[in-house]
């Protein structure tokens, strides 16, 4: 990823932006992930409905 930024000369700044956006990658990860369980979570429930 730190290819990603090397138009940037700081190091520190490169590094700084590569965790950011990966600490936002990983929020938006999380955040499909508990979509997804709670859309299995339903679909089980209107499973057993059945």
């Amino acid at each position: 990823m730190l290819d990603s930024f090397n138009f940037i000369s700081d190091e520190k700044l490169k590094k700084d932006l590569v965790i950011n956006n990966t600490h936002l990658l990983n929020q938006q990860i999380e955040k499909f992930n508990f979509f997804s369980d709670q859309l299995l979570i339903f679909l089980m429930i209107c499973l057993l409905k059945i």
